[in-house]
């Protein structure tokens, strides 16, 4: 049988080419056999790469926006009412709390004891908050029945009771007061090793009364008055055991007025103040006069400005009748608003010295010392005091002008019934002086906690008969150191100076120095306190007082106590 092929020439070069590949294959595999001569080349040359050229591509992409028709709308509204209803409920009104009020007691009960066999009382009782009435009563009690070596009896006791009363009325403020004073002494400025006799502790017995009632009424500041007004009324008796006795009526009143006269002045005002003693003074004799003062002024004020232009009319009856006239102005400036200001001024007056004064000063007068009056022709005065800061206070200031018949204490003999002790007590001497003072107190914060302040005195006395100013220091100077943690304890640390005095010995009844003067040896007194509140309403207390245990003398012939102390506690309830 005879097949016939059929030729395709496509096919035919695709069969003609793969052969053709195959022959060629075993020569170039034998090609790729290794030369029988080899030989190595190095060649040494730094690498330079190097990148080629880039062609940036200047295509910006475009965007068509598309074309959009806004088409036109036409919509309405169907508006209905909606029946509604509301009932407001009770709204609590807003308040505004404030501190809490600390809880008053209405009774204090203060006691302690110490060295020197010396108990110490207090007891006050009064009224709790009340919008009309307030009434207090107070009693105190403090003696020693101790001994200082080598001197005579030094035992002294203070009592007294004070009675306060007030009620505000609609247009008033009416105040009250009553009290009552006794004060036991002994002239114990002697040595009894170096006395010929032995003298009786009743011998040398100081005892001084006081007496003293008055009443106030002020009128109440409303929004419609344009001024104020006052009138009170006071009585004191003193009297000691040797039948000195004195009365001192005071009467004290006054108004002042604001106006609005001038359209620059931020305040007006004008006023009176009148102040009027009687005296009856019961010695050898009887004796009654009376020192009549009125001090009419204009005050005005202008931003940080007030300025006081006064005049002080006194007339002093007596004996001889006398007038005096004295410059009553002041200047102050507040350079910053409620926290400092400087001011000065002139003014001068008359003052009466009474025995009840005299006795408060020195309680070992002569029971001869009689009462006396110093005039003040001028006195100049200036200061600054405020703050620096959140945690300094500052005040500072001075005064300089004229005192005449200015008294001063010296050493006379002490005499009861035939007993004479020289120089055991104290009589006064008059001279009339220029002086000037200046006083400085700073008070520094030092934490919540701590604070200190620092404070001193500076006196100069330019005399006209006399040689020095007799019991006044020169200087004095103090420091005090108070700690309070959180009002549960508490204590504080005193140091006082007192700088050289002088004294001198009088002859009563020539009333001429017969000494040219005794030295008074400067001081210091270091004191510290403690207090624990146990409680609110119990606390106990510590105090011990001249710690160095310095026997100085404070006056002429008579040394302090020791050192001593007295702890006790207080009581609320």
């Amino acid at each position: 049988m005879k097949m016939i092929i059929p030729f395709n020439k496509k096919r035919f070069s695709d069969l003609i080419a793969v052969i053709a590949v195959l022959l060629i294959i075993p020569g170039f595999v034998s090609a790729q056999e290794p030369d029988p001569y080899s030989e190595e080349v190095t060649i040494i040359a730094p690498y330079q790469p190097s990148v080629e050229d880039a062609n940036k591509l200047n295509i910006e992409p475009q965007f068509e926006s598309p074309q959009i028709d806004k088409p036109q709308m036409t919509y309405g509204i169907l508006s209905s009412k909606v029946p509604t209803s509301y009932t407001p409920g009770a709204l609590r009104p807003a308040s505004i709390t404030g501190e809490p009020i600390s809880k008053l007691y209405r009774n204090y009960i203060k006691g302690g004891f110490g060295n020197y066999w010396t108990p110490y009382l207090e007891l006050y009782a009064g009224s709790l908050r009340h919008k009309k009435n307030t009434f207090s009563v107070g009693m105190k009690h403090h003696s020693s029945n101790g001994s200082i070596k080598d001197y005579g009896p030094s035992q002294f006791s203070h009592n007294s009771i004070d009675i306060n009363t007030g009620r505000v009325m609609k247009k008033y403020i009416f105040s009250a007061s009553l009290g009552y004073d006794r004060d036991v002494y002994h002239n114990y400025g002697y040595m009894p090793l170096d006395s010929t006799q032995e003298y009786d502790k009743d011998s040398i017995k100081q005892r001084f009364q006081t007496l003293s009632a008055g009443i106030m009424f002020k009128s109440r500041e409303s929004r419609k008055s344009k001024g104020k007004h006052y009138f009170g009324l006071n009585y004191n008796l003193w009297n000691s055991r040797y039948d000195l006795t004195e009365h001192d009526v005071n009467l004290k009143t006054g108004f002042k007025h604001i106006t609005e006269l001038v359209d620059i002045l931020d305040n007006e005002e004008f006023g009176v103040d009148v102040d009027a003693h009687y005296y009856n003074e019961q010695y050898d004799s009887v004796g009654n006069h009376a020192i009549i003062s009125a001090l009419p002024y204009l005050k005005i004020g202008m931003k940080e400005y007030t300025l006081k232009l006064g005049a002080g009319l006194h007339q002093l009856i007596a004996d001889e009748n006398i007038f005096y006239v004295s410059p009553e102005i002041e200047l102050q400036i507040n350079v910053i608003p409620d926290a400092m200001k400087l001011y000065a001024g002139v003014t001068g007056g008359v003052k009466k010295n009474t025995l009840a004064a005299f006795s408060a000063q020195n309680p070992f007068i002569t029971p001869g010392l009689r009462s006396s009056v110093t005039t003040v022709p001028y006195k100049a005065y200036g200061g600054v005091n405020g703050k620096i800061g959140n945690n300094m206070d500052l005040n500072v200031n001075f005064e300089a002008g004229a005192m005449d018949n200015m008294p001063f204490f010296v050493n006379v003999p002490w005499q009861f019934d035939t007993i004479t002790i020289a120089d055991n007590a104290f009589d006064v001497v008059f001279d009339d002086v220029t002086f000037y003072h200046v006083h400085a107190s700073f008070l520094y914060r030092f934490s919540e906690v701590v604070n200190g302040r620092l404070y001193g005195d500076y006196y100069a006395f330019t005399m006209t008969t006399l040689q020095e100013p007799f019991h006044t220091p020169e200087m004095i100077a103090g420091f005090e150191l108070k700690y309070n943690f959180m009002d549960k304890i508490a204590a504080n640390v005193d140091l006082f100076y007192c700088g050289n005095q002088y004294s001198a010995s009088l002859d009563p009844k020539t009333m001429v120095l017969t000494t040219a003067g005794y030295d008074i040896d400067p001081y210091m007194d270091i004191s510290i306190g403690a207090n624990y509140r146990f409680s609110k309403p119990l606390s106990f207390f510590l105090n011990v007082n001249n710690i160095l245990n310095n026997h100085y003398e404070y006056r002429y012939g008579y040394p302090a106590q020791g050192i001593n102390f007295l702890v006790g506690a207080s009581y609320a309830f």
